[in-house]
């Protein structure tokens, strides 16, 4: 699968690095899609059910209903990450939610791009775009459930996170890598035959994710 330098496609968020409309829209889509689809997830274990049914019911007006053929897809992708790593998840959630940094109006999304780049390293690949979903998702998770007493009322978790991997998967890097291999909706369309290559490209993006948060 593509890969290369990265300094040369995770850059800062400089204007020239966004993407047009369009791009960024089917990258919405998509990270709604796996966000809603970890939710199900949740509530079919019943496991932080009622969280993950309010955020259900908030980003479904996101959804883009072409989206709804790779659910199942995406959840079978989620179960198996989430299978594999939810112990690592749970200890990097609790210190980026230490650190506070979607509080940080004027900083916050900087910080998300030093803690987000390291997963990507040595190169970009589906395997660690969904690992990076799956991270957020339970940022987003634990945020919600803490919010009352750790965030001032101006700060919706579930919003800022969502924005923060739009905005980075949205990023003329990552897009171009996306570009590479089809575009957002050819993946779509194809995750079943990807997914022996996505768990393969797994190994070692928690060893970047640990390094980072204990900076």
């Amino acid at each position: 699968m593509a890969s290369g330098d990265t300094n040369d496609r995770i850059q800062d968020d400089d204007d020239e690095n966004y993407t047009v409309p369009e791009q960024e829209s089917n990258t919405q889509n998509f990270v709604t899609q796996f966000i809603t689809s970890v939710a199900q997830i949740d509530i079919e274990r019943d496991k932080n059910a009622q969280v993950a049914q309010d955020i259900i019911n908030e980003t479904e007006p996101l959804n883009n209903d072409c989206c709804n053929p790779i659910a199942s897809d995406l959840k079978r992708i989620a179960d198996e990450i989430d299978k594999s790593y939810g112990t690592e998840f749970e200890n990097l959630v609790t210190k980026a939610i230490t650190s506070k940094i979607i509080c940080d109006a004027a900083n916050g999304y900087r910080h998300f791009v030093e803690i987000t780049a390291s997963i990507f390293e040595s190169g970009i690949t589906l395997g660690r775009i969904y690992v990076l979903l799956m991270f957020g998702y339970r940022w987003i998770v634990r945020s919600l459930s803490v919010a009352a007493e750790t965030f001032s009322v101006d700060v919706n978790p579930l919003q800022t996170i969502i924005g923060y991997l739009v905005r980075f998967l949205s990023s003329a890097g990552v897009q171009a890598f996306i570009a590479s291999i089809g575009g957002w909706k050819a993946i779509m369309h194809s995750l079943s035959s990807k997914a022996t290559i996505i768990f393969a490209a797994l190994a070692g993006v928690f060893v970047f994710l640990a390094v980072i948060f204990n900076k």
